[in-house]
Parts: C-alpha cells; structure tokens; sequence
C-alpha cells in the first residue's frame, strides 16, 4: 500500500513539473514576442522621427500621458527577482535613491507602476 501511494505521489510529481515546464515555455516564448513587437515599435517610431525631422517638424511627439506612480503588488523577493530578470518587471521607487522597497509581513519587493491615462 506504502509502495503504491509513493509511486502515486511520484507520478503526480512529474506530471506537475511537466506542466510548470510547458507554462514556463509558453511564457518565456510570449516575452520573447513581446520583446520583437517592442523593438519593432521604437524602430518605427525612431524611423517616424527622421522622416517628421527632414520635413521640418517637430520630433517631441509623446507616447502617451500617464498617472503618477502606483504601489503594485508585494511579491515574494525570489519570484519578484525573477520577474525583473525577466524583464517583466523593474524595481522603481520614485524620489528615492534606492529601487529596492521592501513590503510585507516576510520581506518582499513591491514594484510601483504608471498606467495610460484616458486619451
């Protein structure tokens, strides 16, 4: 019965790395789309800015308009260094010299964010 139960154990074990390593794969491959849309778009709006320059405009255009900075999520230090190694997140802590806030009862990062504002 013991033998029994380890093996269960064991195979649910694999079938859950298997899955954490197919939705890793799945976002890794998302960043990575996400990372040649980004490129494309400051290519194109670099190549917008030659273009409005030689005709004689201006190149101070504005992405966008956004709010002051937010407090986000306290995340859990090893998942939030993974996120900002990822790129997916970075450590800003506006006015202070130090990126690094730390939140929560157990230690923790929280990362500040702007949102888009209505257009």
């Amino acid at each position: 019965q013991a033998q029994g139960d380890l093996q269960s154990l064991e195979r649910e074990g694999r079938e859950l790395l298997a899955e954490g390593k197919k939705a890793h794969e799945e976002c890794t491959a998302g960043l990575h789309k996400l990372e040649r849309e980004l490129c494309a778009s400051k290519t194109l709006k670099r190549e917008v800015q030659v273009i409005e320059k030689k005709a004689g405009g201006t190149t101070d255009n504005v992405d966008c308009e956004v709010s002051d900075w937010e407090e986000g999520e306290c995340y859990q230090t090893e998942y939030a260094l993974a996120l900002e190694k990822s790129g997916f997140q970075k450590r800003v802590q506006p006015g202070l010299q130090e990126p690094l806030h730390q939140c929560g009862e157990e230690g923790g990062i929280q990362f500040f964010r702007r949102t888009p504002v209505g257009q």
